[in-house]
Order: structure tokens, then sequence, then C-alpha cells
């Protein structure tokens, strides 16, 4: 574990909480340190119930994506939001 987050940039309590699932609203980027680290592409460290993995998930696909594509996307979920809270009032 200590040369994974001597790699990752993480101390290794950061990476033990990652591994034990005690870190809440992990960033992509440490995501994507630690995948590297391990030589593994990101999505195999999420689970699909984790709502951390799934955050993360979508922000991996985001980044490969062209910036008019990006744009896109951003306008959809924008829109989305505004659905979203127009249906609580």
């Amino acid at each position: 574990m200590g040369q994974v987050a001597k790699s990752a940039g993480l101390t290794p309590a950061a990476v033990w909480g990652l591994v034990h699932e005690h870190t809440k609203n992990v960033k992509f980027t440490t995501l994507a340190g630690v995948a590297a680290a391990l030589g593994v592409p990101v999505q195999e460290l999420l689970s699909e119930d984790s709502v951390v993995g799934g955050e993360a998930q979508i922000a991996a696909v985001f980044v490969q994506l062209s910036n008019v594509n990006k744009a896109a996307l951003f306008g959809a979920a924008q829109a989305l939001l505004e659905a979203q809270r127009k249906s609580k009032k």
C-alpha cells in the first residue's frame, strides 16, 4: 500500500481509506492517481453501486469527449437540473 500511495502522491492512510471505503467524496484525480499507480484503468477501481463510483465513471467518460460534445452534455445536464428543481416546487 505504501508504494501505491507514494506513486499516487497520497499518504498510506489515504489509500487505506479508499481501499476500505471509508473515504467520502473521492476526487476523480485521486482515483486516476491510484489507478495509474496500479497500472489499471479507473473503471477497475469502481463498483457499480457506489455513488462515488458513478460520479467518477461520469467524469472518466466526460474527459474523453470532444469539446463540442462536452458542451452538449453540459447543456443537457443543466436542463435536467432545471427540470428537477421545477418538479420539487
